[in-house]
């Protein structure tokens, strides 16, 4: 049996705890497109129209990519995929 991540499991439940919007600049960091449909929704829900999300949270999502990728914390292959 494997031992959970303690890093992962807190990560998973600040996730589960913020709100879609920032579940979704999130998911958009760690470039997980599988989270994206439900995500999308709930998120247009909160911010009210397609403009606000990509003003929103899909924007800081990527200007947190960007820092990471100037860091040297990111990849190319990350980036393309976030």
């Amino acid at each position: 049996m494997a031992i959970p991540n303690p890093a992962a499991m807190a990560t998973a439940i600040i996730s589960a705890s913020a709100t879609p919007c920032s579940r979704l600049a999130d998911a958009v960091v760690k470039g997980r497109a599988d989270a994206l449909p439900t995500l999308l929704q709930e998120a247009q829900a909160e911010a009210g129209s397609a403009f606000a999300l990509v003003e929103g949270p899909l924007m800081q999502g990527m200007d947190r990519v960007g820092h990471l990728f100037g860091e040297g914390r990111m990849f190319l292959p990350q980036v393309v995929k976030s």
